[in-house]
């Protein structure tokens, strides 16, 4: 798929690569996109295996902009084209999930913030954590829409740096 597209891309030729027949991949997909979404999901898994490691220790503030740096990066490894057809397509709803391990690990660096007096806010870590979110994918939408035309990490970071620092919405102490 990040060689020849996602639309490009047949069943047929997802089972040559994966070395099934195209009756095996129903037994597990009912479609493409199914793929595609589990692909997406794989990234639950990057962030409970690398990230909550890397940010253990951390001051509050690197551990906020860390994981928005690896949420820029997951990003980028799995190529504009897939990006684009998971944040445009009417039938992801993903991002939805309140439960996944990457907004769990948000959740909770948030808390602790709070709990420690390091993150001033008249928001709860819940409401803190959507709006991040909601940031995030929305810089990562405007990447899309540029067709990948800057760099997602430096912006990510720009962005998240512009809501934590002296003068932003949610001062980190």
């Amino acid at each position: 798929m990040q060689k020849k597209g996602i639309e490009q891309t047949t069943i047929a030729d997802i089972c040559k690569k994966a070395n099934v027949s195209v009756g095996s991949f129903y037994n597990y997909f009912n479609s493409k996109d199914e793929v595609l979404y589990a692909v997406y999901q794989s990234a639950d898994q990057y962030f409970e295996d690398i990230v909550e490691d890397e940010v253990e220790g951390l001051p509050v503030y690197e551990k906020i902009i860390t994981f928005i740096r690896h949420y820029a990066k997951y990003n980028l490894e799995q190529g504009l084209d897939f990006i684009t057809h998971l944040y445009f397509n009417s039938e992801n709803k993903h991002f939805l999930e309140r439960d996944r391990y990457m907004h769990v690990l948000m959740k909770r660096i948030l808390a602790e913030a709070q709990d420690n007096l390091l993150l001033t806010s008249d928001l709860s870590a819940d409401e803190i954590n959507e709006f991040f979110f909601l940031v995030a994918r929305g810089v990562v939408s405007d990447w899309c829409l540029n067709d990948g035309n800057y760099d997602l990490e430096e912006r990510m970071v720009f962005y998240f740096e512009l809501m934590l620092k002296d003068g932003g919405s949610l001062l980190i102490k």
